[in-house]
């Protein structure tokens, strides 16, 4: 097995460890707005990566943009928005965090 076949789930656990930081602070910042800035940072660190490969395949990407938004439905408002109000209506932070 080669060096990458290692690297990159090491590099997986790297970026869920980070979760340790939005955890602790969601008492002082609303996990909405975590959210919202983690999706940010990763829009702004992918786009330079992307970016060419989506304008070459415009089409392609144009054809499927109601697959994504059904993905982007599902996920983001179907199941987190549920999430984070109920956390902010009835449970801490902290106490969130140990059930997640």
């Amino acid at each position: 097995m080669g060096f990458m076949s290692f690297l990159f789930p090491l590099f997986a656990v790297l970026i869920w460890s980070i979760n340790v930081v939005n955890k602790a602070s969601t008492d002082v910042i609303d996990p909405a707005t975590i959210s919202f800035y983690r999706w940010l940072l990763a829009f702004i660190v992918l786009m330079p990566f992307v970016l060419a490969w989506v304008l070459r395949n415009r089409v392609i990407v144009l054809y499927n943009r109601g697959r994504g938004l059904i993905i982007a439905l599902l996920e983001m408002v179907l199941y987190q928005s549920p999430v984070y109000i109920f956390t902010t209506l009835s449970l801490h932070g902290k106490e969130y965090s140990l059930i997640v």
